[in-house]
């Protein structure tokens, strides 16, 4: 996340520029051998697009989802559970979806690299949509989830980190259908947990700070009022 925060005022300076090369970055990143899980910079790298397009485009994308017929819904509903089934049955190594592991980990070529993370960034948005459409601007809990979902990205790797040696030595005594429910519970259990006010408070007090010590160098490139940016000067 601090990768994606010190990009900020370049995305503000030059959001079309900045839109296609972070697609272009996240498409080819896996191509880079020195990049894996170190400083986690192949993930920055993968699910980069997603910040700039939420920077860029969020409230346009919630109020266009949010005003959608019911056959539209469905429709991209369809096409979100299709793309799921399709990782299901291609048998999609889960190492993919976690974006940490560059191309030659998986031992594909560069066009079939690019061409998997296109059809799983695909269905990415595809399932962010099919949430967005349902839950829309009604003060549901999920809405309430969402708006505290920051303790939720940045905590869970622990919890799943501090979990991991149970459940791996569950599964010598546990049926899986058994095991699934209880990873489902666990999933459950921990987003409530996490979304609690005291903790979402106290990330967004620590993540503001550490926010405005990274941009501090990047002041002169953000766009001051009266200035036009790429985006309405072109």
């Amino acid at each position: 996340m601090a990768y994606w925060i010190i990009t900020v005022p370049f995305i503000e300076r030059f959001p079309r520029t900045i839109l296609v090369t972070s697609v272009v970055v996240g498409l080819f990143g896996g191509i880079l051998p020195i990049l894996d899980m170190e400083l986690s910079a192949s993930r920055s790298m993968i699910f980069w697009p997603f910040f700039v397009i939420g920077k860029l485009y969020g409230k346009q994308i919630l109020d266009w989802a949010g005003s959608l017929r019911i056959w539209q819904k469905l429709f991209f509903t369809a096409a979100a559970l299709g793309a799921i089934g399709y990782f299901y049955l291609d048998n999609v190594d889960h190492y993919w979806f976690y974006g940490s592991l560059n191309f030659a980990h998986f031992d594909v070529s560069v066009p079939e690299g690019v061409g998997l993370r296109l059809i799983i960034d695909i269905g990415s948005v595809l399932m962010t949509l099919m949430l967005l459409m349902w839950v829309g601007d009604k003060d549901t809990y999920i809405a309430k989830i969402g708006r505290h979902s920051l303790a939720i990205y940045v905590i869970h790797g622990f919890v799943v980190r501090g979990l991991q040696p149970l459940l791996d030595d569950s599964q010598d005594v546990l049926s899986s259908p058994l095991i699934f429910i209880i990873c489902l519970a666990l999933a459950l259990l921990t987003t409530y947990v996490l979304s609690w006010g005291p903790f979402e408070r106290a990330l967004r007090w620590y993540s503001s700070t550490v926010t405005r010590l990274l941009l501090a160098p990047f002041a002169p490139l953000r766009p001051k009022p009266g200035r036009h940016s790429e985006k309405t000067s072109s």
